[in-house]
């Protein structure tokens, strides 16, 4: 399991990985850098020995899973400068050429801000959910990274790519404030790297700090000033509805899945009238209908979107309901904010 976090660091892609075995205090320390992450994993042994050395991460791992023994027994020659792994009973065996580059991290270890998570479940499919949502590229939209800010008991999320905002939170446990951007791919490496409900974070300039009992995860951030995501898109947030409707997640959901998968690339119009949600769309020499029953409504609104943005957005919302605002920006032209408990996302329409 150490070795298979030091490879999911790396991002499971990299045959040249490595990971650094460092044995003191009977105690084997695994070190491993991946390009915007870095970790540390404890495991207990039984040896006094003291030596290190770094092997490649890929052929040990699948070594490991191989053989699936319970035990294993490794055996350095320091002036070979070469390492053996074989299971308990030496039945199966692999020799590898160790070198002496170092992985162990340098990088400050003062934080701006500590706090803790009690549900790191839900904590990282929120960053998942931002992570949709991120610019591909800096020439298409500038936010190609989550933004992350910690205030008292709370932890927001932002992210952006142009058509798509959305924002979120988590509660936490923590009297600081600080403000960072987060990789996108992070969500990625913390879901496979830690299982535990419930883990302790720190942030500072350099990197955003993970950690448990046995491991330490750095993954390196992007620091940035106070109130520095675009206020031009959280200012939309605050303009006044022109129409609003609450409907079923799970409804809307399966109607756009339909929809995506007869119609393929065609635009949604989407109409809130009578108390119903109509969503409609066409191509070539198919068109098709659905009316979903709403909860609730208030006024009137007609607007095309792209299917697939608006199902991100729907999915990434962890409720049973979801209400939709539609806010007139010009004629014909309306904005749709998703709104349910912590979260919220705003959809550009397709200009037709």
């Amino acid at each position: 399991m150490a070795l298979a976090k030091c490879y999911d660091v790396c991002e499971k892609k990299s045959s040249d990985s490595l990971v650094q075995f460092v044995f003191e205090d009977h105690k084997l320390s695994l070190y491993s850098k991946g390009s915007f992450a870095y970790i540390q994993v404890h495991v207990d042994v039984t040896s006094d020995a003291v030596c290190d050395f770094t092997l490649k991460t890929a052929p040990i791992l699948d070594f490991v899973k191989y053989i699936d023994a319970e035990e294993l027994l490794l055996m350095f020659d320091t002036e070979k400068k070469s390492c053996m792994i074989s299971s308990a009973d030496k039945k199966s065996k692999i020799a590898f050429q160790s070198s002496s580059e170092s992985m162990k991290d340098t990088a400050d270890s003062t934080y701006e801000a500590n706090f803790s998570l009690d549900d790191s479940f839900d904590f990282v499919n929120k960053l998942s959910s931002a992570a949709k949502f991120c610019s591909n590229n800096v020439q298409e939209h500038p936010l190609t990274a989550i933004h992350c800010e910690v205030k008292k008991n709370v932890f927001k999320i932002k992210s952006a790519n142009g058509p798509v905002f959305f924002e979120t939170s988590s509660a936490i446990k923590s009297e600081d404030s600080f403000e960072f951007y987060l990789h996108k791919k992070s969500s990625n490496i913390l879901r496979s790297i830690f299982i535990e409900s419930s883990i302790t974070c720190s942030v500072n300039k350099n990197h955003f700090l993970v950690e448990t009992n046995k491991c330490k995860l750095k993954i390196f951030i992007e620091n940035s000033d106070k109130n520095s995501f675009p206020s031009q898109v959280t200012g939309w947030l605050d303009k006044k509805e022109d129409c609003s409707v609450k409907v079923s997640a799970h409804d809307l959901t399966k109607t756009l899945k339909y929809l995506g998968g007869l119609i393929d690339g065609a635009p949604i119009k989407i109409t809130c009238k009578d108390n119903k949600l109509s969503l409609e769309s066409n191509q070539a020499n198919i068109a098709v209908k659905e009316i979903l029953i709403t909860e609730e409504q208030n006024g009137e609104a007609t607007s095309d979107f792209n299917i697939k943005s608006f199902l991100d957005c729907v999915e990434s919302f962890q409720s049973s309901w979801i209400k939709l605002h539609f806010i007139e920006m010009q004629a014909d032209f309306y904005l749709c904010k998703l709104t349910s408990p912590n979260t919220v996302s705003l959809l550009c329409p397709v200009v037709s």
